[in-house]
């Protein structure tokens, strides 16, 4: 460690001890508690003061284990569940009304460190072995389920078993819990220091809070809530994870998917290069034999059955946009990614006219758009234009960096091939008034396209036709722009669905990829208009939804979405600060 960043860990430290830093406060009602480079994950049930116990490390359905419930005397009782980067709160309000505090040590360990409280340990998990104990008063005890094992060490205070769980008591008056999640022979007793653990998880965000990119001073709160966010859906390398990887999100999408995953690289390739390009590799490391990157990639899983669109060409030339990068880090992109561009080339162009498909076992999770109106039947193969379109760009993304190379022909061949694939995507797809899909093996096409899709070609910006662009641009602000952000599918379609995934609510990928092609593509205007409706969009709705009502704004689906939290980091950074004025 440098010495800078020594001292500078240390002076938090010593803040965060004697009390004189303000603690950043988590919302639990719009995010899922965890930390960077921890399993576990907690939130409030809607059962008064109870808080859902995941292990992350398994499978969204799989990863619930316990309810923990808290009360006071014995008794069920509204409590306060507040949070800050470090821990959660439990209180019955004031400095010496019972409370405790439940935070996370390491990978896969949890302390409930509690004064006049006791906790119910209740399995929601299906085939839960809730265990047993022949100790007299219970000093340890385990849980069981699927080859891993929860043991829970009694650090202070005695455990009784129930009929549907455990009651953990306080002793004297405290109560303090090691929750231990492990495979194999039984673990050692934990030994939690809590000022001292406390101190060293706040020194962890606060190193980490520093490289927040700036932001104008009223949307700080969110910004931060934001790169909060990332920092806790940092889950350790493991099985499948080479390096660390940001999860989409740690209780509902605990996984990594290849689209999903530019958006954080970037966010947190903004300030920190190395942090950026570690995210942006981390599925090419799981690539196939052919390049194919992995569907959905989780510790002991991953699904092959389609893969996701190759925006990562894009992703890396905003990469290199803000960034010199050395021969060492171009050296670690190309390969990669020329054999992922050459993969749909090579796998997907299932008519052998030049034009990659989504296809897959299910053309619609290809594309990344799910059920999106113009990918009707799933086993369909769809040439779409916003594939060809970020393939352009892509190829684009390879000359340059073989330029940055010194390999002057590879790059001419790149360009080459990039500037004929326009030509494709002009010739086959734009009829004129709109770029269309094309379902392969017939030449039947939607006559008005109603899905934002069609409009995904706006990410060329300055490589698309003018009048072409302008023409887009019109449609995207008539008929697509709501006061909240672009939804996805024209609100007066047929198919629109106010919670239609894609058939309506408005998503941080596609927002950003628009607004993207729009400033390069000469309006500036309109993306910094889209950018602002979408940030606040996501203040009003409190926090980073997997994606929005287009009508109302309306937060849905999953919390605390890397994505989105991705996003509107960006947004606010590029496009809602005061312009700088040349001296």
């Amino acid at each position: 460690m440098r010495r800078s960043a020594f001292f500078r860990t240390c002076l938090v430290v010593l803040l965060c001890v004697m009390g004189l830093r303000a603690a950043f406060p988590v919302d639990l009602r719009h995010t899922f508690f965890s930390r960077r480079d921890s399993w576990i994950a907690l939130y409030p049930t809607d059962k008064p003061a109870t808080l859902r116990y995941v292990f992350s490390r398994m499978l969204e359905e799989k990863g619930s284990w316990l309810d923990l419930t808290f009360l006071v005397n014995g008794k069920l009782r509204p409590l306060a569940l507040t949070a800050t980067a470090s821990h959660i709160q439990v209180s019955a309000g004031g400095r010496v009304a019972p409370h405790a505090q439940v935070y996370l040590l390491g990978r896969c360990d949890a302390v409930i460190d509690g004064w006049d409280m006791d906790v119910d340990l209740a399995g929601v998990k299906t085939g839960l072995n809730l265990g047993a104990s022949k100790e007299d008063p219970v000093r340890r005890f385990s849980m069981e389920a699927e080859g891993w094992t929860l043991d829970v060490q009694m650090l202070q205070g005695r455990a009784e078993r129930q009929e549907k769980g455990w009651r953990l008591r306080a002793t004297e008056g405290r109560l303090r819990v090691a929750l231990r999640m492990h495979q194999g022979a039984e673990t050692e007793w934990l030994h939690p220091e809590p000022a001292k653990d406390l101190a060293a998880i706040e020194a962890s965000w606060e190193a980490f809070r520093t490289k927040l990119p700036s932001v104008p001073p009223e949307r700080r709160a969110m910004a931060e809530a934001a790169w909060w966010n990332l920092w806790s859906l940092y889950a350790p390398p493991d099985t499948n994870f080479p390096t660390e990887a940001v999860l989409v999100a740690k209780v509902d999408m605990n996984a990594v998917w290849p689209w999903d995953h530019c958006f954080p690289a970037l966010a947190l390739g903004r300030t920190d290069l190395e942090a950026g390009l570690e995210q942006f590799l981390l599925p090419f490391l799981n690539a196939d034999v052919n390049g194919q990157l992995p569907d959905e990639t989780a510790p002991d899983f991953m699904y092959r059955g389609v893969t996701k669109p190759p925006i990562h060409g894009w992703a890396l030339m905003k990469l290199m946009d803000w960034h010199p990068f050395t021969k060492a880090q171009l050296e670690r992109v190309y390969p990669p990614l020329k054999k992922w561009t050459e993969f749909w080339f090579a796998h997907r162009d299932l008519n052998h006219d030049g034009i990659p498909a989504y296809a897959g076992e299910h053309s619609g999770w290809e594309s990344g758009w799910d059920n999106a109106s113009v990918l009707g039947d799933p086993k369909a193969a769809y040439q779409s234009p916003d594939l060809q379109a970020y393939l352009v760009l892509q190829m684009k993304a390879l000359a340059r960096v073989a330029r940055g190379l010194d390999r002057p022909a590879e790059a001419a061949e790149w360009e080459c091939r990039a500037e004929a694939h326009l030509k494709r995507l002009m010739a086959r797809f734009w009829n004129g008034r709109h770029f269309v899909v094309r379902k392969v093996g017939t030449e039947a096409v939607e006559a008005e396209p109603t899905s934002l899709l069609n409009l995904i070609p706006l990410v060329l910006g300055e490589h698309l036709d003018k009048a072409v662009f302008n023409r887009m641009a019109e449609e995207l602000e008539q008929r697509f722009l709501t006061p909240y952000g672009p939804a996805t599918e024209d609100p007066m379609s047929s198919h629109y669905q106010p919670d239609g995934y894609w058939l309506g609510p408005i998503w941080a990928p596609t927002t950003y990829l628009l607004v993207d092609g729009l400033r390069r593509g000469g309006r500036p205007d309109l993306s910094r208009e889209i950018a602002r409706r979408f940030c606040d969009t996501v203040a009003l709705a409190g926090g980073h939804y997997e994606n929005y009502d287009s009508l109302s704004g309306k937060g849905l689906r999953c919390r605390g979405f890397a994505w989105t939290s991705a996003v509107d980091l960006l947004l606010m950074h590029e496009y809602l600060q005061a312009p700088k004025v040349e001296k």
